[in-house]
């Protein structure tokens, strides 16, 4: 049996990591389509960013990667990744894509996010936003929408 195991690495340059500053929707969208652009657009891929009490993106992570219109996300491991992932994560900011092009909401992104505020809230993380990547530069943010609690 032959396997083969392939990785994927991302360089975030210094200028990509000044601009995130996650003050704004807008601003982790265009953060976020930057990393999605590397990935295939056909698969739905969801990813992690954390942010310091000023809201710098220190480090972001891919937490799943599926298929066509779906990908599973466990909660306890993207809790776990944040917790690993350096000192000074202060915030979470979730990313994915809709291969359809199309940035709505499913009734399985919200559930998640609702999973996702009641957990970073145990954890004293700040839930900073969810926010979902379609084509043609849309994207739709439950903070923008005021779906976060």
């Amino acid at each position: 049996m032959k396997v083969t195991l392939t990785t994927v690495s991302f360089q975030v340059s210094d200028k990509m990591l000044e601009y995130a500053t996650t003050s704004s929707p807008e601003a982790a969208a265009l953060f976020g389509r930057s990393l999605l652009e590397k990935m295939d657009a056909g698969q739905e891929h969801v990813i992690l960013l954390v942010v310091n009490a000023a809201n710098a993106v220190t480090g972001f992570k891919v937490i799943s990667s599926g298929g066509t219109d779906s990908a599973q996300v466990d909660p306890k491991l993207l809790f776990r990744s944040a917790l690993t992932m350096g000192t000074g994560v202060s915030g979470l900011i979730l990313i994915h894509n809709h291969p359809s092009g199309d940035p709505t909401p499913s009734a399985q992104d919200t559930a998640l996010t609702n999973q996702l505020q009641a957990g970073s809230k145990i954890l004293e993380f700040r839930f900073l936003d969810h926010v979902i990547i379609g084509n043609r530069g849309r994207s739709f943010s439950y903070r923008e929408h005021g779906l976060l609690r």
